[in-house]
């Protein structure tokens, strides 16, 4: 993918969290927003943030933009009420 469209799906609002598939397999998760920070050439992602406002990780990935295969929305977990029957 190219720069501009990688930046243009992090900076949607509200922000939904994303899974970024690498052309290698590789699979890496966007909890929040500023957990992703777009460089130069690459994206920087810190990993192990546990919450919105945490400014704590435990590790990283940088990748070149190019290796971005596809990037997809994050389905909730459990977040979805069971319906009640009428």
């Amino acid at each position: 993918m190219l720069k501009q469209e990688v930046e243009e799906i992090l900076s949607r609002r509200p922000f939904v969290p994303l899974i970024i598939y690498l052309d290698n397999g590789e699979v890496v998760e966007v909890p929040f927003s500023h957990v992703a920070l777009p460089l130069s050439r690459t994206l920087l992602v810190l990993q192990g943030v546990k919450a919105e406002g945490s400014r704590v990780a435990t590790g990283k990935v940088e990748f070149a933009f190019d290796r971005v295969a596809r990037i997809e929305s994050q389905k909730p977990r459990g977040s979805q009420r069971p319906k009640k029957a009428s």
